[in-house]
């Protein structure tokens, strides 16, 4: 063999070898909810975002999926695929025959009112998760439902009744339940210079839609604390839910996790350290957390900052009489995104930015250019960083599932203790997916569709309707919907 057909075999070797390091395989939906279509300002339009599985332990066939549609609230699925209730915001605007339609509704929604505090700001579910046995009193031991509603900046908890199959959920939030985020904490781009908010702390204005974003429910020592994030800030709460004698349940805060948004890193030219922020689309927000998810028999918080990576928490066993302040040292930032570290351009585009990461030596004039170094990005989660979900097996076995949402994947790695890095195992994708927000998965069988547990995956790319003219002058925006997955690693 001579050098010229050599090094044309040790290409195509590399090549191959190159592929199948990149290449995810593909699972197959057993079955996938209708589409939901949006459109753009309407009132009450759907938007699926974030699943959470009860199941029924008795019955697994009769387990059910509950989902965020956030303007049009809850979504509460059968094993089928079938949407058996809806529980809409208690404050939304009014909508008419016209408009486009509100999913379980079949024509016009009577106007309430506003948020408490707000001038013209509905309720919106983003988040949502599930808790079992908990002790209300009037109701016994019962499993609930909480969901962040962002709108209004509240959560609400609803009672899971699996007798009533058509309508098994019963809002129970009492009437005084207070906000999460009624105070922020702004920390301004250290390069990209913000216009409307002033740094430090303040109130926060409903309004401003700071507000409660992403969650995630811990229950230890019959006490159910939740976990929050708060919209638009690189802030976490703490909350323990508070059953009232009434049989409602209200909360309240217990910790304020703050995170840095910059970060030291060395220098490419290895000259020493320097400042790194990542870049942010609005000047005005920091750098916010969605995906949040709880290893209980590990005690661990898995907080997915969606431009930076996870972040990897221990949860402390007490619960304080008041609110304590924890600043999370980076030591506990556990994945990084693969644009972290990178130098990028900030491009202005009418009041916002275009953030294009790598070279940016052919970048628009006016640009902010902010170095970096690439050898510290990460390897495994394309930007953003979005849905997790901790599955819990015997003996500390396990896996965490995280969703990369810029390369339509889920990436695998294996469950560890907070003082241990978790092992990865590898990434796979749900055929027909993308844009994957909300992931969640209960490894237990299903019956028969569902043998080695159930995968419940947000598909933020569901074909659209027939005919996608403007409905009431609304513009068609696209189709979100939920698929039902066999859960068995194909690694």
């Amino acid at each position: 063999m001579n050098d010229k057909m050599r090094n044309q075999l040790m290409l195509g070797l590399g090549l191959l070898l190159l592929t199948c390091a990149v290449s995810a395989e593909t699972l197959t939906a057993a079955l996938e909810t209708p589409a939901l279509h949006n459109y753009d300002d309407a009132p009450m339009t759907p938007d699926a975002d974030d699943p959470a599985i009860w199941r029924n332990a008795v019955n697994p066939k009769r387990s059910l999926v509950f989902a965020s549609l956030k303007d049009s609230g809850l979504q509460v699925y059968t094993m089928q695929g079938e949407a058996v209730q809806t529980i809409y915001p208690e404050n939304h605007p009014a909508v008419s025959e016209l408009d486009p339609p509100v999913p379980g509704s079949a024509g016009a929604l009577g106007e309430t009112s506003t948020c408490t505090g707000s001038k013209g700001t509905y309720g919106r579910f983003n988040n949502v998760d599930v808790v079992y046995g908990v002790t209300i009193p009037t109701r016994g031991v019962v499993d609930l439902v909480i969901a962040t509603d962002r709108g209004c900046d509240k959560l609400r908890i609803f009672a899971i009744d699996p007798s009533h199959l058509k309508k098994p959920l019963v809002e129970i939030t009492d009437a005084h339940a207070p906000r999460v985020f009624p105070d922020r904490i702004v920390q301004p781009s250290q390069y990209q210079p913000a216009t409307d908010v002033v740094a430090g702390y303040g109130k926060n204005p409903v309004d401003d839609q700071n507000t409660a974003y992403g969650l995630s429910v811990y229950k230890a020592k019959n006490k159910v604390r939740v976990f929050v994030s708060q919209r638009s800030r690189s802030r976490l709460k703490e909350l323990v839910l508070r059953p009232t004698p009434l049989g409602t349940v209200s909360y309240r805060s217990v910790r304020d996790y703050r995170f840095p948004v910059a970060h030291t890193i060395a220098r490419a030219d290895g000259t020493g350290t320097t400042q790194w922020e990542a870049c942010r689309e609005d000047p005005n927000d920091d750098l916010q957390f969605e995906g949040l998810a709880v290893d209980a028999g590990q005690g661990i918080l898995y907080a997915g900052q969606e431009v930076v990576g996870v972040w990897k928490l221990p949860i402390p066993g007490n619960i304080p009489d008041g609110m304590q302040v924890i600043n999370v040292p980076a030591d506990f930032l556990m994945e990084k995104v693969k644009s972290f570290g990178m130098p990028y351009a900030a491009i202005p585009d009418d009041g916002e930015y275009g953030c294009e990461y790598g070279d940016t030596s052919t970048s628009p004039g006016g640009s902010i250019i902010v170095a970096g170094n690439a050898a510290l990005a990460g390897q495994h989660i394309e930007a953003d960083s979005e849905g997790i979900s901790v599955v819990e097996q015997e003996n500390g076995k396990g896996y965490v599932i995280i969703s990369s949402q810029g390369d339509d994947t889920l990436q695998v790695f294996e469950r560890g203790n907070v003082f241990v890095p978790n092992p990865y195992l590898g990434e796979f994708n749900v055929e027909g997916v993308k844009e994957t927000d909300g992931v969640h998965v209960v490894a237990k069988p299903f019956g028969s569709q569902f043998p080695d547990g159930l995968m419940v995956v947000q598909n933020g790319d569901a074909s659209g309707p027939a005919d996608a003219s403007d409905i009431n002058g609304y513009e068609y925006d696209g189709s979100t919907q939920f698929k039902f997955v066999n859960f068995k690693l194909p690694f």
